[in-house]
Parts: C-alpha cells; structure tokens; sequence
C-alpha cells in the first residue's frame, strides 16, 4: 500500500508539472499570437537584460492542462518594417484594439494554415507575453497596397464563411424566356437591405471642447427570402442578361454621356487627376457627374488633389463636399505629376493612390536595404487604418461608385456592392461630419509637401491642443528624465515632433500627420498614465501607471567582447572606456528618433531600413525595473507569494520570487479583481467576489509574510500566525477559483507533494462528514460539507484519503476521478452530492472513507451501510451470494471482465446499460417521487430499491441464488434463479410478457419462462412442464419424458407441442379437427387451472390440481350500510383500501379466500393482492400474515385478531370520510358492519 500511495503522489507530481509547463507554454504561445510573434520557449519566464529585472506576476502552477498552439510569424516585409504594419494606433479605440487589427502595408505574411504572421525575429526568443521583431527586406520588390493585402483578408474571409453558410430556400418565380436556344445558367444571391442607426452624443475633446455630435451605424441585412436571380450564359465569356425582380437595380440607372462622362465607375475602373486646370470638357478622366445640362453634378478630383462633389461646376468655389488631400498645384509638384487617382478596392474601399510622394532620405552604408520612394502609395481611403474590414460582397460583378441626383437640391454618391446593397454614401449635405481618412499610413519617410491638420475624427492628422513643448531636439538619458504623456520634443527645423499619447503610443509627427510610432495605443491590460524613462546606459521604456513595461528599445550597444560598437563606419576608432560613455535620444530633421551614444553611434533607430531596429511590444502585465536607477520593484498586485526562491532554467530566470506582501498590495486572482487579499495599513482582508472578511487586524501592519513554516501576519505591536505549517516546506500561497462552482479559495500548497495544507475559507481534514461541527489541535475533522480541497481521511488510520481536486473532482487512490464533484454534504437526513441529492433517508446519516475497500461509506444511525462510492466495481452479474457483488449504487457503475460498463445508476433514479442505453427509469416505474440510490439482488429472491421499495419480491419459493444481468439485447435486464427461472424482467424475455396470463400462437414460451396465473403457474423447467401452487410452495410435474430435456412449448393451431433439447416434438393435446389460428393457453382462476382454448370457446386441454383443501368464495362486493358504500383499491402494491359508491367493476369485488385454514380477502382485480395492515395503515399488499383477516357473519365483522374494520370520519379532516382503519370492536357502530353481496342490483333493492 505504501508504495502505491508513492507511486501514486508521484504520478500526480508528474502529471500537474507536465500539465503546469503545458500551460504555460500554451499561455506564452497565445500571448505571441496576439501580438504574432511565435515563442519556442517551454515555460513562461522572462530573461534578463543590462540594467533590467523584469517581474512576472502570473502564479507560479496552474491546474487545468489544455493543449498547445502556435503560429507561424515568418515575413518579409517590402520597405516597411514590422513595426509600422501590425499593432494598436492612435486611431484605435478601446473596444477594437483589444487585438491586434490589419492596418498599414502588409506583402506576402498570409499563411492558410496559420493566419497572419506579422514578425520574424533572427535570434531566439527569450521573452513570454511580448513581441520581439527584426524586418527584413529587399530592393526589388514592389510595395503591394493595402486594398490588395486587404482582399488576401477577404478571400479568406469568403472562404470561413462559406464553411458556415447559411441555406435558403429560393421560391421566387422566373418570368424570364430565353431568347434563343443557347445555353443559360442562373446564378442566385441574397438581397439586402442596409440600415443606419443615429445616435446624438454630448462630446467634449481637445479639438473643439463641449458640443454634439451625431453617429451613425450601417448594417447590411438580408430581407427575407428574397433573391436577385441573374441569368448567364453557360460560357464565362457569354454576356450577363439581368433579370429585372430587383427594384435596387442600379444597371438601369448608369449611363454616359456622348462627351463620354459617365455617372459611375466600376470595379477596375479609375478616376484621374486632370493635367491642367478644368476647363472646357477637359474633365472625362478625372469625373463622373449626373449630366443635367440645367443642373449638373460632378464628382472627381481637383487639380487640388481633393476628391470633391460639386454643384453646377467643377471647381473649388463649386464643392459641396471634400477630402482633406490637399496637394500643391506647381509646375514642379501637381496631383497630375505624382499620378493620384481614385478606384475602388476589391475589398469594397474607396481608396486614392499616389506615385513620388515620399522625400529622399539618408542613406547608410549599413542600411538593411534601400527603398524605393516612388511606390505607389494610398493617400486616403474611406475607412480608417485600424478598421481595414472587408464591406459589402464583391461577387461576380465587383463594385459600382455612382453619382445620383436627390431632388432638386442635392445629389448623393453611392458605392454599391456585387449584390446591390449600398455600402457607402455621401451627399452635399455630409458636411463636415466625415471626410474619409487623408494619409492614413505611417509612411515612415517624410512626404515631399506638407499636409494640413484635418477634421478631429481623424486623430492620425491633427496634434491635440493639449500637447505641450517640453523638450529640444536631444534629450540626455538620465534617471532623473521621466516624459509624461503629452510632452513633446522637436526637430531642429521645427517640422518634427515627438510625445507620447494618452493611450500609450509613442508617435512622431510631420507637421500634424503620424509619421511613426511604436504601435501600442489602448493595449490591455495597461493603464494610463503613461511615461517614458531613459536610463543611463540607453534604455527607452514606455511603461504604465504600475510600472508595467508596454514597449521598450531593443539596443545593440556591445559585441560579445563588450566593446562599443560603430554602427556608422568601420574606420573610426572607438575608445573602449566605458565609464566616458553616455547617450542621447535625438529626433532628426528627417523625423528619424534615434538613440545614439558620445561617439555617435546609432544604437536603435525608429527608421526601418536601420540596422539596430529592435523592439519589443508587451501584452502581458510585467514590472520592469531600471536597476542602473537603483529602482526597487514591487507590484501592487501579485498571483501568487512564496517561501523559498525559485530556480533558474538555463540563461532564464523564472519569476522573481514574492515572500511578503506590504500594505497596500494586494494578493490577486489572476488578471481580474474578482477575488483577492488585500493587505491595509491595519487589517488583513479577504474578498470572495461576493463580500469582503477581515481575517486580522493589529494597529499598523507591517507585511504579510510567506516563511517555511506558516503564514504570518507582523505588525508593530504583535506577530499573528495566520497559518501553522510543517517546518522546512516550500510553500506557494495563491488563490483558486473553483471550476465548477466558480468559488474562490485562499489556499496555501506544499510545492514539493503539491498537497492543499491550508485554506481560507478552511481546508479540511476530516475524519468523517457529519451534521456537526468538531475540531481537533486547530483543524476542522468533522463537518458536514467535504468540499474542493479537503481531505477525508480513512477509518484505518494509514494516512490514505479521499480528495476533491479542483481540476479532477472526487478522487479515490488507483480508481481514477469523477471530474463533476466538488462537494458533498450531509443535512439532518439528506446526503447531498453538489446541489443534488443523492440519499433522503434516516437520520444521522454520516460518510466515511475506508480504504480497505477504497471506497466512501454512508452509514445511518444503526451504522449500516445504505449508499456506498466505489468509484467503480468489476461484477460480471448481480448475485444474491456475493456481498461485493449485489448490489449498484448511484454514481458507482459495475463493470464486467471485459472492462465494459455494463450497469450504471444515475442520480435521477434511471438505469444505464452499456454505450450508455437507458435500460428502465425506476421512479417511473415505481410510481415514486423518492431519491433512488441503491438496488440490491436479496438472498430471499426480491431487488430491494433503496431499502424499503421493491422492483421484484419473490412469489414463489426461496432458491439457492439470483443472479441480475443484462441479455444479449443490451435492453434486457433480467433476474434469474439458479433453476434457471427468469423470475423478473424489465422487457420482454423473447417476444411477450414475462408474466403473461394468456399464451397465443407463437409467443415463446421458453425454458424459464412461465404461464402466470398470480397465484400459481404453468413453466418450463429442468426439462420438464411443472405447475407451481405459489401460496403453499408446492409443484407438480405435468409432463415428462424419461431421459428427455423439454426445453419449450408451443401453442399451434392444432395442438400444444412441447419440444426437446434435440428438436423431437411432444404433443401435449388431442388435434383439432380444423386448423384455428385464434387457438391460446391460458388461466382460470375458477379452479387454479390451466387450459387450452380452440379459439371458439371449446376447452379441448385442461390442467388443476384437484386435492387441493384451499377454497374461496365467488367474487363479492363488501357492502356497509351506514355509508352506503363499498370496500375499493387500485390494483398495486401499498395502495389504501378506501370506501366508495359501488360498481360492478373487480376492483369493488373480493375473493375471500381459505388457505390451509388461515383466511385472506383477495381483489378480484388482482388475485396475489389481499387486503392486509401495514404500520397501522389498511393497504393492498402481499398475502402474508399480515393479510390474514377472518369475516364473522353473525356480526358481519371483518376482523384482524380483536380489531374490527372500521371508517374513520374524522370531521377535522374531510379525506379520511374515505379510509378505513382498525378499531375496537364495536355491535353498536354501523360503520363496522359489512355484507357480502353477490349482486349489485341487491344494494339498490
């Protein structure tokens, strides 16, 4: 035993540190998702860097394994680096920059199997819950625009979609006829509708201060069941022939005009900047318009490069609506010149493009890669960067942009998907409201013009008035430099500027347009306000309120010999003098930040082509603390505190370990604050989610503290011992939510057995469950709850136990788990699994643990033992001679040789066989609303349920053995006697019932199976045809032949036939003379005999028992005057025997019945019941010796020893007019008197 429970702690061991890395490592891998960097690391831990401890707060062992994943992040960008393609921007909200979204420039980073990968990183990986890049690049190859890395999105998008497609049933009639006799096809799309929600807000911001401002939503749905139905030729190349149901058709509103001015562009087509400035009709590239030769719109680009409507003329005084793209109009710099022009994307955006906007820039000899500036590049698009979503459906036909006149006085344009639903819309009355997004990307080189600032909802293109001058060009990295959020430094020309913004990004500015930033707007789980500190050896940390870092430089300041290193040149000599050196962040005139040190060596750079342009982006709370600062660091919250210092793994080091807890600091539940411990300046506080408990208090807390030895509380005055532990442990205190119950738990873990040894609210260590309370040298070991955590010990006293694991549920030593329990409890007379209950039974109820069985025993007042869990047991049948194997036990399932769960009992009372096949529900069965939790094969032949209920009670004589199993079928579950008799069955044993009282052409009637007739019968058994008297015992046989097995009988349409085990037939009857299928064997209970009816009424075999000295009278009404109303039961077992109106029904009438001199009153309804008394109480039962009752005619009494029968009438309690009950005889009470009467008509003469 000794070495199992050994061997078993050490499985367990070994499985919660598999599980522990596992989860880990599956935490790390998510956190590299999000921000699309993988990791390969096996634990999450954070590595060192030079001047830097990082302090991961996520507790040290998790409990629940999941599986791994991982994503693939190789790319190769096309000029821009990682940086500035995938992150949260200044742009972004709270709600969408909860992931990271699509935004910028992205090439060819789309993988099918593993979704975008956003950065590569050329060394290992040593960092969990941060991204860590490195770009790489090439000169030859093109920029590939943000409209075509969004459709890469697209096509994927179409394809998840179609994967969960929804089915429509089309019943729209064609009208359409073919014009010819070629070959059509019909392509069918839903039609949709789109719908737009206002909202009126009271706004106050840096822009404007308080005003209101209106949103709007547009939502795309589909109406109905309709349909657009398009007719096509079978050839791609065939010509589309529309069918006109759709009332939306735009088809029939496109037109140009003979000037070739068109009033739409589809997909494929573009808009260009005119040459000269518009005169004349020297506008057909660079417009679409209405064509109202009295009131003309016009919609296109200006020489100004603004996107623009106009009324009546195309021109700047004309424009009802614009962007903000203002571009010099110069013979040296014009739209024309740089080749701006408008399209539609394919992912439904309309987007203007550019060619040489970008400024030539300084060139490195150890630059990456050149770029090549004259790209084409976006200039505005309609949606911002951060919401790069495919809109509307592109279908066969693509987009149409179209220009619509609105009544006299306005005029709309409207972009409409390949299903016709319009998915963008401007009017001359938009206003200022929106004005799409002017040079929406981080270009990251500076533009060759200036931009203006644009409308306060594109924050992108405008500089808060909040944000204040602070600093020059160059600020000293210092510990005493902290730069708060909105403070900005700029380049010496002025045209640059440097600040961080509220939401944690760090941006650099040209003019008012981001021109770079670090990407990190709104990332959870930070907080505001923000600061960047510059340490003395170079490092630049953005970091949060917490200290938690969100991104910081990734510098190259040393080789492996730790000499400075010349990033600029080869030849210039550098001092190796570490004390001389000292570093600088400088923003350029080229809107480059860079860090460079005293020998003006770049030691990162914010510009992408650089050498030395590493970063990091966090996603996980990390305290990062600048040591060369001499900070000390310290969360105001941790997971978890230890007594001992964890251990290094290679050149990782696992968190820094927590001992103590200060005031003010809170011990907390993961990454919410659901559920934590809080220490204050005087009280110790636990707060369960639902309400806080003080634990201690003392006048001033000094800290709570982790030791080897227990957990205590130091103040000034007093030291408290909060927990009393073994010396000399390594101890993780931690709080545990319950996963099934989600209740929180204080608990303190020996790290070495990974055992629970104290909890708040208290872990137990019990020695049985009761409803009481006892404690013993400070531990709880009687209770009646047995909870997550708590151990219940065995009777045996050998240290073994049963244990609630939060992860696995209820768990027994070798017999596996059941993963949904997480408590158990006793109240008064009810035992109850989590919130079910199992057993209502008597009381004093208590549960044990015995491992001698390893099983958990519930005993009752006398301490017998009436619900058991074994976990499981392997019990080929039910057998009434094994002890360990007759019985089933709610929740404990039997199991056979073979390993297959054959019987299961669950805790709604219904029986399971194997692949879990519902075999019977013994609440309905039994007719009863009682908690079933036992079943059990008795030595005298009954399935007692529960204790006191009967699935089956023996009604013939006791036999050696019962055995209970399920058939072949898999539905039937049988109990057989060792004769061989099928005593009980929950279906049929063949084709009919087992206790049918009439056998017809071919019913079975199979070796064990009988003719019942209540209370005798007619079987097949140990090879010959007995019948059986069931009141007195006895049996005859009826048919046998010497040396021959008769196995089965059979009812022809001439005869009885009984055969043998070798197939010779017995013919029990004379033939009839004609053929009758209608022929049956069955009862008459007249005089207890078998006979065989010819189907016409002609009794042609018959079988009684004719010395028998039983007698009974006919069937009689048992009348009483004085009510004027009749003895009355329903057929079954334990139903009351009530007085009623009579009827001539057998359930009025009775048999009374002399049996070997005792005497019985029998139902003619069911002749195995009689009346019989039962704890005080007259009910239909057994005919036992509680059902003798003799009939005194000469007083008309019916009497039970010297009480006679008697109605009750009570007038307290209106029902009792109807029971009857035993009282003291009495000539003179009338409702003591009853007759027999034969004939109804009597009572109403």
């Amino acid at each position: 035993m000794e070495n199992e429970i050994t061997q078993f702690e050490l499985a367990n061991f070994n499985y919660d540190t598999q599980e522990y890395f596992t989860e880990r490592e599956e935490r790390a891998s998510l956190i590299m998702a999000l921000t699309g960097t993988h990791s390969t690391s096996n634990s999450d831990v954070e590595g060192s860097s030079d001047g830097g401890a990082k302090i991961n707060s996520k507790e040290t062992s998790r409990y629940n394994s999941k599986t791994s994943s991982e994503m693939n992040q190789d790319q190769i960008t096309n000029g821009y680096s990682d940086a500035y393609t995938i992150g949260h921007t200044e742009t972004s909200s709270q709600e969408n920059s909860q992931t990271d979204t699509i935004s910028n420039i992205l090439t060819n980073t789309w993988s099918s199997e593993h979704g975008w990968g956003q950065e590569e990183s050329e060394s290992e990986t040593k960092s969990n819950g941060r991204t860590f890049g490195k770009s790489t690049s090439n000169t030859t190859s093109k920029e590939v625009s943000i409209e075509d890395s969004k459709t890469i999105s697209k096509d994927n998008t179409i394809s998840r979609v179609k994967s969960n497609s929804v089915t429509y049933s089309v019943n729209q009639q064609l009208s359409n006829t073919p014009t010819d006799d070629g070959c059509y096809e019909y392509e069918v799309t839903p039609k949709l509708t789109s719908e737009a929600v206002i909202w009126a807000c009271g706004v106050n911001d840096d822009y404007e201060g308080d005003h209101v401002e209106f949103y709007t939503s547009e939502v795309t749905k589909n109406i109905g069941n309709k349909f657009i139905i398009n007719k096509t030729g079978c050839s791609y190349r065939e010509k589309k022939t529309e069918i006109e149901i759709n009332n939306n058709d735009i088809y029939k509103i496109q037109k140009a005009s003979n000037g070739g001015v068109a009033n739409f562009i589809s997909s494929g087509e573009e808009l260009i900047a005119p040459l000269f400035d518009i005169g004349g009709n020297n506008y057909g590239e660079s417009v679409i318009s209405t064509n109202n030769p009295k009131h003309p719109w016009y919609f296109g680009i200006l020489p100004s490069g603004k996107l623009a409507l106009c009324e009546n003329e195309f021109d700047e005084k004309h424009i009802k609506w614009s962007t903000e793209t203002t571009i010099p109009n110069t013979d040296e710099m014009n739209a024309n010149q740089l080749g701006l022009k408008l399209k539609i994307a394919d992912n439904g955006h309309l987007v203007m493009t550019a060619k040489n906007i970008l400024k030539e820039y300084d060139i490195k000899n150890d630059d990456l890669y050149k770029v090549d500036i004259s790209q084409e590049i976006i200039v505005w698009d309609s949606l911002p960067k951060d919401l790069p979503f495919n809109v509307g459906h592109y279908g066969t036909r693509g987009y149409t942009l179209i220009i619509l006149e609105n009544g006299s006085s306005d005029c709309q344009v409207i972009l409409y998907d390949g299903l016709y639903a319009p998915i963008w819309k401007i009017s001359s009355k938009t206003g200022a409201s929106y004005k799409g997004y002017a040079f929406p990307l981080e270009y990251n080189f500076p533009l060759k013009f200036k931009t203006n600032r644009t409308n306060k909802y594109d924050k992108h293109n405008y500089i808060p008035n909040t944000v204040k001058a602070k600093y020059s060009s160059a600020i000293l990295f210092d510990c005493d430099i902290i730069i708060n959020q909105e403070e900005y430094m700029v380049s010496d020309n002025g045209v640059f500027k440097a600040y961080l913004q509220p939401s944690g990004n760090l941006v650099v500015k040209e003019y008012e347009r981001t021109l770079w930033s670090t990407n990190t707007a709104n990332v959870g789980p930070f907080s505001p306000p923000y600061t960047i500190s510059l340490s003395p050896i170079g490092e630049l940390v953005i970091r949060d309120m917490h200290k938690y870092i969100v991104w910081p430089d990734i510098d190259n300041k040393n080789d492996n010999s730790g000499k400075p290193v010349n990033n600029n040149s080869t030849d210039k000599p550098i001092e190796n003098n570490d004390n001389n050196l000292y570093y600088k962040l400088k923003l350029t005139d080229n809107g480059e930040l860079k860090i460079i040190d005293n020998y003006e060596n770049i030691i990162w750079s914010s510009l992408f082509v650089r050498k030395n342009n590493y970063h990091m982006r966090y996603v996980e709370p990390l305290v990062y603390s600048i040591t060369s600062c001499n900070e000390n660091p310290r969360l105001p919250y941790v997971y978890n505190i230890h007594s001992y210092e964890q251990p290094e793994h290679r050149n990782i080091i696992v968190d820094p370990y927590f001992n103590n807890l200060l005031p003010g600091e809170k011990l907390r539940f993961e990454h919410n604050n659901e559920s934590y411990l809080a220490v204050t300046d005087s009280e110790l506080i636990w707060n369960n989610f639902v309400k806080n408990e003080t634990i201690a208090t003392c006048s001033k807390i000094k800290e709570l503290k982790l030791l080897d030895n227990g957990l205590f509380l130091y103040c000034e005055d007093k030291t408290e011992t909060i927990a009393s532990l073994d010396y000399n442990k390594k101890y993780t205190l931690t709080i545990k939510k319950n996963l099934r119950n989600n209740e929180y738990k204080l608990i303190i873990m020996d790290m070495t057995t990974h055992k629970v040894e104290w909890g708040y609210p208290p872990v137990k260590f019990l020695n049985s469950v009761e409803s009481k309370l006892h404690k013993y040298m400070g531990r709880i070991d009687i209770a009646n709850s047995f909870t997550t955590y708590d151990r219940l010990l065995s009777i045996n006293g050998d240290g073994n136990f049963a244990y609630i694991s939060n992860l696995y549920g209820l768990q027994l030593i070798g017999k596996g788990f059941f993963n949904e329990i997480y408590q158990m409890m006793i109240f008064e007379n009810m035992f109850v699994i989590n919130a079910k209950i199992i057993v209502h039974s008597d009381e004093r109820l208590k549960l044990i643990y015995d491992s001698e069985p390893n099983s958990l025993l519930l005993t009752n007042y006398n301490e017998n033992i009436i619900w058991r869990y074994d976990g499981y047991i392997y019990c080929d049948v039910l057998s009434s001679s094994d002890e360990n194997c007759n019985s089933i036990y709610s929740l404990s399932p039997l199991y056979n040789k073979d390993n297959n769960k054959w019987l299961h009992l669950n805790d709604n009372g219904i029986l399971f066989g194997e692949f879990y096949v519902e075999l019977m529900n013994l609440n309905d069965y039994l007719k009863t609303n009682d908690v079933i939790y036992s079943l059990r094969v008795t030595e005298d032949g009954d399935i007692l349920v529960n204790k006191d209920k009967y699935l089956h009670k023996e009604y013939y004589r006791k036999e050696k053995l019962y055995t209970l199993e399920v058939l072949e079928d898999g539905l039937t579950l049988a109990l057989k006697s060792s004769r061989g008799e099928y005593k009980w069955c929950n279906n049929y044993i063949n084709n009919r019932p087992l206790y049918a009282g009439r056998i017809y052409i071919g019913d079975s009637f199979e070796e064990g199976e009988m003719l019942y007739c209540q209370n005798y019968s007619l079987i097949v058994l140990e090879g010959n045809l007995i019948y059986r008297n069931h009141v007195d015992g006895t049996e005859k046989v009826v048919y046998s032949v010497p040396n021959v097995r008769l196995t089965s009988l059979a009812v022809t349409d001439r005869n009885i036939v009984l055969l043998s085990d070798n197939k010779v037939q017995y013919i029990l009857s004379d033939n009839i003379a004609e053929s009758n299928t209608n022929s049956f064997l069955s009862c008459d209970f007249s005089d207890n005999s078998v006979y065989w009816d010819d189907g016409n009424g002609k009794v042609l075999w018959k079988y009684s028992i004719n010395n028998s000295s039983n007698s009974k009278s006919n069937a009689v009404l048992l009348y009483n005057k004085y009510y004027n109303k009749c003895l009355y039961a329903e057929p079954y077992t334990n139903e009351p025997i009530t007085y009623e109106d009579c009827k001539n029904k057998d359930k009025y009438k009775w048999y009374y019945v002399n049996i070997d001199g005792s005497t019985y009153f029998k139902s003619a309804s069911k002749e195995n019941l009689c009346i019989r008394v039962s704890k005080n109480r007259i009910v239909l039962g057994n005919c036992d010796k509680n059902a003798i009752i003799k009939y005194i005619k000469t007083s008309k009494f019916i009497k039970r020893d010297d009480k006679c029968l008697s109605g009750i009438d009570d007038k307290d309690d209106l029902d009792s007019q109807y029971y009857v009950k035993l009282s003291n005889c009495d000539r003179h009470n009338k409702k003591q008197l009853w007759e027999f009467i034969s004939d109804i008509n009597d009572i109403s003469n």
